[in-house]
């Protein structure tokens, strides 16, 4: 029995459909690198309106370094920007290293610690931000749902406080 050219037909175009929905196919490992490349770069120039280009119109919750910073609205994320980008002339991210990610249907996780320097009032300070981060695969490319940061510190784990003092 041959198949139709019609059923022929029909099975290419829906391979071609899957190659190119991203919620089928799915991101590669580069575009989630371009996309949070994206939003460090938007985030240290400022950019309140191009990071929240990338936070999903959905769910949402983003928790900064300060117990008092838990936003689950895009108006939260907004205001914790504009605070943000006060203690600051200018700044610049590094590249993520100790970079961690997980991938499911609909989801995608990354972990990594980034540095981060600021520039104010002709001083520069350079320290480490742990970002923990979800991203929803979307018709428009990954949205950011949820983020957590802190800023790591060093001689501080359980060990170096339970080791002997000397």
């Amino acid at each position: 029995m041959k198949p139709s050219r019609a059923l022929c037909f029909a099975l290419f175009f829906l391979l071609i459909l899957t190659l190119a929905n991203p919620l089928i196919a799915g991101p590669s490992h580069n575009d989630l690198q371009s996309r949070i490349r994206e939003f460090l770069d938007l985030y240290s120039k400022k950019n309140v309106a191009g990071v929240m280009n990338l936070v999903s119109n959905d769910s949402l919750l983003v928790m900064g370094s300060d117990l008092s910073e838990v936003c689950t609205r895009r108006e939260q994320v907004e205001e914790l920007l504009r605070n943000d980008f006060r203690l600051w002339d200018s700044a610049s991210f590094g590249k993520p290293v100790q970079v961690y990610t997980h991938q499911s249907e609909s989801l995608i996780t990354a972990f990594f610690d980034v540095p981060f320097t600021l520039r104010r009032g002709g001083g520069e300070q350079t320290l480490v931000v742990r970002f923990a981060t979800v991203w929803q695969k979307t018709k428009q490319g990954l949205k950011l749902v949820q983020s957590a940061n802190t800023t790591p510190t060093v001689g501080q784990s359980a060990k170096d406080l339970l080791a002997p003092k000397q």
